[in-house]
């Protein structure tokens, strides 16, 4: 029985993330740099536009990543891999990211720049507050392993402009953290 091109694109693109995902930190090297500031630069110029347009094509891609951080104890680096993977291979998702001078590699790129701005986010939360260390500390480590050293001091320096976008994104134009509900 033949398998559809988008399939096997898919299958193929869940192995590669899924070759991503942590072995224990004694055993990993550091994983590939995948960032440089060029492409922070492009990632954060293009995110709220592309999200837009993915949207527009019927894949609310970034709900279902706001969706997969329901359950902080399932959420890792397997689980963001896999919405990837999905968002990659729906239908004319290629050839947007195309026509904004992306190719599949976005994905890695957006990977790289969510696990980091993830693991920053819920690191000054657990500084905050302290109490939150032992239950979220652990689940950080296995996107940490998954990180270039690199692209999480790239991903710190950019930090608000990233978080900004992501706001962005979000439909939360006026940095508030309100989003579309406040009537934006």
């Amino acid at each position: 029985m033949a398998r559809s091109p988008k399939k096997v694109a898919c299958a193929i693109l869940v192995g590669v993330l899924a070759a991503l995902a942590p072995l224990p930190l004694s055993a990993q090297a550091d994983p590939p740099a995948v960032l440089s500031q060029p492409i922070v630069d492009k990632f954060i110029r293009d995110l709220p536009v592309l999200l837009d347009e993915l949207d527009e094509l019927g894949h609310d891609f970034d709900g279902e990543v706001l969706d997969a951080q329901g359950d902080p104890a399932s959420f890792g680096p397997a689980l963001l891999a896999g919405v990837l993977a999905e968002a990659g291979a729906e239908a004319g998702v290629s050839a947007l990211l195309r026509s904004h001078g992306w190719d599949d590699g976005f994905w890695e790129v957006y990977y790289v720049v969510f696990s980091s701005v993830y693991v920053a986010t819920m690191e000054q939360a657990m500084v905050l507050y302290p109490e939150l260390a032992d239950a979220f500390g652990p689940s950080l480590d296995p996107f940490r392993a998954t990180i270039h050293r690199d692209d999480t001091a790239i991903v710190l320096r950019n930090l608000e402009r990233l978080a900004d976008a992501f706001d962005r994104a979000a439909g939360d134009d006026d940095g508030d953290g309100a989003g579309e509900a406040d009537g934006d």
